[in-house]
């Protein structure tokens, strides 16, 4: 009887350490989102050719007439709001997304939420609404284009839906000065703080190596057209980084510029914008 019971624990024991190395072995697996199609860049779309300068040209053409645009369907629109929701961590409920017409199968968006809105408040009230993209070998045309042409997105769907990756959360949000205000995020007296002209502006980074490389990552991880090259300071207020960030995709090579006012409080820009980049764990509760 003895034996059995000894025969019995034996095998007890080795089927719990195979179940043991079994489970030792498992690697966690990687949390994926369905989605229907892909998003591009515009110049992402004409490196593809996927559009046109032809496109392109009609799309600038009709910007204050959208009627002339091929409409969106209710089913595609559905589509691609989905498809914004699962490819980014952070979408505002103030999301709201523009048609700009259908191109060799493909669908043009112009996408405002929360986290990406980083120039849209503020660019219906500059005084001027086209730049110069500097031509080379790998990029579109010397052609002038309204800024809220390099902020399209083209979207093309797939022959099937396909699993992708989940997006990880940003290390942080890009505010305008405007919404930082209006959530709370800067006060009246920061505000004041903020310097009329731009002898206060640094290149000297004045944050930690870890948070400046923090708001570098996040602002490459924007899907729009960016082309990261320094970030001018203003100051920190607290955990609070008010800069600007130079791109040379998205900028004013004349210095042009321009007032804003809040809260009474007239304060200068130019381009690139003033934008408060706010660390995600402050904001957390609000936006999840």
């Amino acid at each position: 009887m003895k034996k059995i019971l000894c025969y019995m624990l034996v095998i007890v024991l080795s089927l719990c350490s195979v179940s043991l190395i079994a489970c030792g072995d498992k690697t966690p697996t990687t949390e994926t989102v369905t989605v229907y199609g892909e998003f591009y860049t515009v110049q992402e779309a004409y490196d593809n050719k996927l559009l046109t300068l032809d496109d392109f040209a009609f799309i600038e053409k009709n910007e204050k007439t959208p009627e002339n645009y091929v409409a969106l369907d209710d089913e595609t629109r559905s589509k691609i709001h989905d498809d914004y929701y699962a490819t980014h961590a952070l979408v505002g409920d103030d999301m709201q997304m523009i048609n700009y017409g259908s191109y060799n199968g493909c669908r043009a968006v112009f996408v405002q939420d929360m986290y990406y809105d980083i120039f849209f408040e503020v660019l219906g009230r500059m005084p001027y609404d086209e730049y110069s993209l500097k031509p080379t070998e790998s990029r579109l045309d010397d052609i002038d284009y309204p800024i809220f042409f390099w902020r399209l997105r083209i979207w093309k769907e797939y022959d099937a839906p396909i699993e992708k990756e989940k997006p990880s959360m940003p290390n942080g949000v890009f505010y305008s000065l405007e919404k930082a205000y209006r959530l709370g995020y800067l006060t009246r007296s920061e505000l004041e703080q903020i310097p009329k002209g731009s002898s206060s502006w640094t290149y000297d980074r004045i944050v930690d190596q870890e948070t400046e490389n923090k708001i570098i990552q996040d602002y490459k991880a924007l899907d729009f057209e960016t082309n990261f090259e320094q970030i001018w300071y203003q100051g920190v207020y607290g955990e609070k980084v008010v800069m600007r960030v130079w791109d040379h995709n998205f900028f004013d090579p004349l210095g042009e510029v321009f007032y804003i006012s809040i809260d009474g409080i007239k304060l200068r820009d130019i381009v690139p914008l003033i934008r408060v980049w706010i660390p995600i764990e402050k904001i957390k509760a609000e936006i999840i």
